[in-house]
């Protein structure tokens, strides 16, 4: 069985990973880094790091081309 692609896509808003692509993309392991990794974009942490002005706002983890979690600033609190 051939292994799965396991992606985090993250952006400002997820209309804007919807129409612009993502400002962030990595590839993981196992869903649950993946799943860290959605929740880390979303941080204040991610965001001094990367030196952006506010933490990118929605993320997703995709397996195979499917979307099996996502995380908003709004359910994650931003806080890192």
């Amino acid at each position: 069985m051939p292994a799965k692609s396991i992606r985090v896509l993250a952006a400002l808003t997820q209309s804007a990973l919807d129409s612009d692509g993502a400002a962030v993309e990595s590839s993981w392991e196992t869903i649950g880094e993946a799943k860290r990794r959605a929740r880390y974009y979303t941080s204040t942490a991610y965001a001094r790091q990367a030196e952006l002005s506010e933490p990118l706002g929605y993320a997703r983890v995709v397996v195979d081309g499917e979307c099996v979690f996502d995380v908003t600033i709004e359910t994650h609190g931003g806080h890192g």
